[in-house]
């Protein structure tokens, strides 16, 4: 008999638990989760922080824009600079040429008329200042000696 009352209990987990004969494990109703829900302090927050960040990027385009506008201005008075100083080499090297010896002695003998003296056209104003002999061979033989 024991086999029949096996077979009995067999069928019975059958109808009980299907073909694989295991039980099914009764699920537990879940506990319904929250959604975690924004609160209106919360949403005053992420709005004030947007507002934060959005005058900040503005702030960073506005000050952008102003050294873009210091940096073209002190490019422009480099490059007036660099050509006021080219004028002043130009200048400096007119000054050279007008004040150079030998353009003043050229410009005195074509355009003036102008000659060296000769030794008795010079006016001594005391006769004690007029040279004994010829006054370029007296600078010399004092120069080499």
């Amino acid at each position: 008999m024991m086999p029949a009352e096996q077979w009995y209990e067999y069928q019975d987990n059958y109808r009980r638990h299907g073909i694989d004969l295991k039980p099914q494990v009764e699920s537990k109703p879940q506990a319904k989760v929250k959604k975690p829900s924004i609160t209106m302090l919360d949403k005053i927050k992420i709005i004030t922080l947007l507002f934060v960040i959005g005058a900040v990027c503005i702030g960073v385009v506005i000050s952008s824009a102003y050294v873009a506008s210091v940096r073209h201005e002190i490019n422009t008075t480099i490059r007036y600079s660099a050509a006021l100083q080219g004028e002043i080499e130009n200048l400096n090297v007119r000054i050279e040429t007008a004040t150079n010896i030998r353009v003043i002695e050229e410009k005195a003998k074509e355009q003036l008329g102008m000659v060296y003296p000769t030794p008795d056209q010079f006016v001594f104003l005391e006769s004690r200042d007029r040279p004994q002999g010829d006054f370029a061979t007296r600078l010399r033989i004092q120069a080499f000696n």
